[in-house]
């Protein structure tokens, strides 16, 4: 059975070099509608699952405080971010004929998203997120229930936190001080953790850096407190604990800080026809997130033209 799917994608700012390269993505996963909010000037419908709505932040304070009850001040793109839990309320009105919505990054990449997470999947659950550890800002679905969309308000002090001009983290998660360092209980933990990891058969292979990494947020998952959740990650796992939710999370969106944490220092990716393959490893991936190599000196973006290849250097129309 088909699922609708609508992402809603918040962006204001100068358009970035790559963003070509993120609708080519987008336009080859046509069983989602990607839906971009933005001030951007030069903006042109590139597909039909593609659509773009003029809008500013002054615009999205006063459609947060329609809908919320009260006034927010969002005064700079990053702290939207905070606000990805509440996406499935604020712009219910858009989201009305979709079974599930979500939030996604521009700054990835994406592949074959049907691939990894097939109709028949997304059916079985009500949250999908692309990181293992906690719900993932880049790409994270939510089936498009009342109950989901209000489910922010598990936090004791949200108006508080979305009032607050700063970004908080809350849309992923804030760490706390009580999965550092070491305890009985933390070495139960640890005994827990490389028991389910041995028998986990999705599991990719750990390097010491991404097993602590890892680690440290099977602790955090643990340790909930679920009367005063410190993030959105805390209310999630807190409820499917309880069984309130379905849940599923797997490492889909692959980043360079990952890449790091398995100690490869370079890669060489390949996006053809919507398809997004390791060239190191050979194999098919959802998507890649250069949240940091975006950043960094020499950091070059050929025009899109078709096929690109990603690198730590940049994204090339020719194979590095």
């Amino acid at each position: 059975m088909a699922v609708k799917v609508g992402i809603i994608i918040p962006f204001f700012g100068k358009r970035p070099a790559y963003m070509d390269h993120f609708l080519a993505g987008c336009r080859f996963n046509t069983s989602i509608d990607w839906i971009i909010v933005t001030d951007i000037e030069q903006i042109e419908d590139v597909a039909e699952n593609i659509h773009f709505i003029k809008s500013d932040l002054d615009s999205i304070n006063k459609l947060a405080y329609l809908k919320l009850g009260f006034p927010v001040k969002i005064r700079t793109p990053y702290k939207i971010c905070d606000f990805k839990p509440l996406y499935g309320l604020i712009f219910e009105d858009w989201l009305k004929k979709y079974d599930y919505w979500g939030y996604c990054d521009i700054d990835l990449i994406l592949g074959r998203i049907e691939q990894f997470l097939s109709p028949d999947k997304l059916w079985e659950y009500d949250i999908i997120s692309t990181y293992k550890g906690f719900l993932s800002g880049p790409f994270c679905l939510y089936r498009n229930t009342e109950k989901l969309k209000k489910l922010f308000t598990y936090y004791p002090d949200y108006k508080s936190l979305l009032q607050n001009p700063n970004y908080l983290g809350f849309d992923e998660n804030i760490q706390r001080k009580s999965i550092v360092g070491f305890s009985l209980r933390k070495i139960w933990y640890l005994f827990q953790f490389i028991v389910s990891s041995i028998f986990n058969a999705n599991s990719n292979p750990f390097t010491i850096r991404e097993f602590r990494y890892q680690f440290q947020w099977y602790v955090k998952r643990k340790t909930v407190n679920e009367l005063y959740p410190s993030d959105f990650t805390e209310i999630v796992f807190s409820k499917y604990k309880k069984g309130k939710n379905k849940l599923y999370t797997e490492e889909l969106v692959l980043s360079d800080s990952y890449y790091k944490r398995m100690n490869r220092k370079t890669w060489r990716l390949q996006w053809n026809n919507g398809i997004l393959s390791d060239l190191d490893n050979t194999r098919q991936i959802f998507g890649f997130h250069f949240r940091e190599s975006k950043n960094l000196p020499g950091f070059k973006v050929d025009n899109f033209t078709g096929e690109f290849f990603i690198t730590e250097k940049g994204i090339f129309n020719n194979k590095a």
